[in-house]
């Protein structure tokens, strides 16, 4: 038998705070992003308040399932992507300013190779759209990116998918275990926005699986 990933234990809570939009739930709240905001010293992650079902710390129920990237289309969501294996969801809502944000995350786990993967599907009111054009949002979301992971970002580029505007980030931060490479694709879609994250420890990275999971993600009908 195989002995677990010494990520396993920590994965299930490392993605399910990306997943649940942990990870970029400071913008909801309103906070803005200072003119010059410096790369936080690397320590220790403080780590978020739990959301309402968590994902324990144990084994994940995803683990019961052998490696098969497969197709993941979710029923009347509008998109489809590959996950390594059947992820588990999870949902809440915020309160905002502007009216209730609901989080949909879907999260698998592959300590077979050190990876974890996620998405977050985040519907804002369209009032908080309305007030945060691109060039706010993408500036709101790079900060809290880098804050939340206690990170910086090493690369950055813009992306689009299907005529949606979105973007790429390749971030070293900090994790469960330590340093963790982070790599992420956020999209903008109206009221909808879409964060994929493959993370895997520092010297771990499968470069080839990131993209293979990022490159996926497409818009349905």
């Amino acid at each position: 038998m195989r002995t677990p990933s010494p990520m396993s234990a920590g994965a299930p809570c490392l993605a399910a705070a990306l997943a649940l939009g942990l990870v970029l739930g400071g913008c909801a709240r309103g906070e803005q992003a200072p003119a010059a905001q410096p790369a936080p010293a690397a320590q220790p992650a403080v780590q978020p308040a739990a959301p309402a079902s968590p994902v324990p710390a144990g084994r994940s129920p995803t683990l019961d399932s052998p490696i098969e990237w497969r197709e993941f289309a979710p029923v009347q969501a509008g998109f489809k992507l590959r996950f390594p294996r059947l992820p588990e969801r999870r949902e809440k809502t915020e309160d905002s300013e502007d009216g209730p944000i609901t989080q949909v995350g879907f999260i698998a786990l592959a300590p077979e190779h050190d990876g974890a993967y996620s998405l977050a599907v985040r519907e804002l009111p369209q009032a908080k759209v309305d007030k945060t054009p691109d060039e706010q949002y993408w500036k709101e979301n790079t900060w809290v990116l880098v804050r939340s992971t206690v990170g910086s970002i090493l690369e950055e580029k813009a992306v689009e998918v299907q005529g949606k505007a979105g973007k790429e980030f390749r971030l070293s931060g900090m994790g469960p275990h330590g340093k963790t490479t982070y790599f992420a694709r956020i999209i903008r879609d109206g009221r909808r926005t879409f964060q994929l994250f493959a993370a895997y420890p520092e010297g771990k990275e499968k470069l080839e699986f990131a993209r293979r999971y990022l490159d996926s993600f497409q818009f349905v009908d």
